[in-house]
């Protein structure tokens, strides 16, 4: 699509229709990733991106409209510096969600446990581990040029779970041998089921570095966040003063209340409703909160 200005053209027509027709605020690039996974890509898509992004924004001034223009863009550096100009990102579009998740997973790469969204590093991590969590990321954008007005953080509403190779050894870092039996991703609904099945066999660590809570239950080992860790990193957004959250994603919440165990007001979406009332405390309006479901 974005090969020559003839196919983008095409594009953006198919863009302004769709606008149009379901009278809809603008359109988010979700595009995974430039540059990145195939060694025999045109080696100019990280270049086409940028082109794509200016003529958007180009043909919004042309017919005087006020679309919205927005891109979610990767966390790691290593990807950001192959697949991005950040520059250019920060010249045409009005505000970039930052997917700050799943910095950590089993993979055959990293056959260990990790957190999937940690606000800091922890004091352990060194090197490229140290840059796997929200705040390098953010000072990683600003410093190449992003301006913290566009910044709109990521946060998980879902975990990762882990299977131990050695259920005495249950640290961050500790081996694994693949994703766990609640699976590679889990929703934090799933996650409260499991803490209330197994109250008195689970152990929850609060990780006082990343700010982020783990769980785990003999082989079983989960990062997942909570309405309090959530809180940490919407105090985060306000402190740098940054655009907003993105929460990814709505329907991983708890929309059913099961994690209220008072069931005093069954509260629903806990997740969302906790970043949502950080930011909007205060009088800090100019803030977003984007869901994505």
């Amino acid at each position: 699509m974005v090969i020559n200005h003839a196919s983008r053209k095409t594009f953006i027509k198919s863009i302004k229709s769709t606008l149009r027709n379901y009278t809809l605020d603008g359109i988010d690039l979700d595009w995974e990733f430039p540059m990145v996974h195939d060694s025999n890509v045109d080696k100019r898509e990280r270049q086409h991106f940028s082109q794509l992004l200016r003529e958007i924004r180009t043909e919004y001034i042309r017919e005087k409209q006020n679309y919205l223009l927005t891109v979610a863009v990767a966390a790691p550096e290593t990807i950001v510096d192959v697949a991005y100009d950040v520059d250019q990102i920060n010249m045409y579009v009005d505000y970039v969600n930052i997917m700050t998740y799943d910095f950590h997973s089993f993979t055959k790469y990293t056959p260990f446990t990790g957190l999937n969204s940690p606000l800091y590093k922890r004091s352990t991590e060194i090197t490229y581990m140290a840059t796997l969590n929200i705040d390098y990321t953010v000072q990683m954008y600003l410093k190449k040029g992003l301006d913290r007005s566009k910044i709109v953080v990521g946060i998980p509403t879902y975990g990762h779970s882990f299977t131990l190779v050695n259920a005495n050894n249950a640290r961050v870092g500790s081996p694994a041998s693949g994703f766990g039996a609640l699976g590679e991703f889990v929703n934090y609904p799933d996650i409260c089921k499991f803490i209330q099945k197994f109250k008195s066999e689970v152990t929850i660590v609060e990780d006082s570095d990343a700010r982020v809570p783990y769980l785990y239950k003999n082989l079983e080992w989960v990062s997942f966040d909570t309405p309090q860790s959530v809180m940490e990193k919407a105090k985060f957004i306000k402190e740098h003063k940054l655009r907003g959250a993105m929460l990814y994603s709505l329907n991983a919440d708890d929309f059913t209340g099961v994690c209220d165990l008072k069931q005093n007001d069954n509260l629903r979406f806990p997740l969302a409703e906790s970043v949502k009332n950080v930011l909007k405390s205060e009088q800090h309006n100019k803030q977003i909160l984007r869901l994505e479901n």
